[in-house]
Formats: structure tokens, sequence, C-alpha cells
């Protein structure tokens, strides 16, 4: 089974998204946030920042600074190294 079918499943049991025949091709569902889901869609930048803020607890600023130069870097051979089909590829 795809990933994107088994997550949408997943999100869908936790009461995130639900589903909902197309009114003019019933071949095609679609999918959008539930009330739940925009809730926590809203809440997500300010829980991305206290992770990032645990992440980055107790490091300098020059420190932050030379993580995300590393880590640009290791991203940048990643992407090199991909094969030009590699799904997920930009």
């Amino acid at each position: 089974m795809p990933t994107i079918t088994r997550t949408t499943q997943r999100m869908e049991a936790a009461g995130l998204l639900a589903r909902t025949p197309d009114e003019s091709d019933r071949r095609v569902v679609r999918i959008g946030l539930t009330d739940r889901g925009r809730a926590l869609r809203d809440e997500l930048p300010d829980l991305l920042d206290q992770a990032a803020g645990r992440a980055l607890d107790g490091l300098t600023e020059a420190e932050r600074a030379q993580l995300v130069t590393l880590l640009r870097r290791v991203a940048e051979n990643l992407h090199a190294a991909a094969p030009e089909d590699c799904p997920g590829r930009p």
C-alpha cells in the first residue's frame, strides 16, 4: 500500500481528515481537513517553534549558524548524490 494511502488512513482514523465523494465524478474522492485537523494545522507553527527551541537549547548563536551551514551542506550532498529519477527529488 502506498505511503500516502497509509498516511491518509491514519489521519482519517485520528479524525483529522474526512473523505467526501465528488458529486460529478464517482471515481473521485475529495479529502479535506476536519475541524480537528484545521485546529492542529493552526497550532503547528507554535509546536514546531517549541520543538526547535528544545533541540537548539544551549547552543550559542554561532553554534546555531554553524549547524545551519552544515545541514545545508549535507542536504546539498544528498541532493547531488540522488539519481535524477529519484522519487521526491525536486
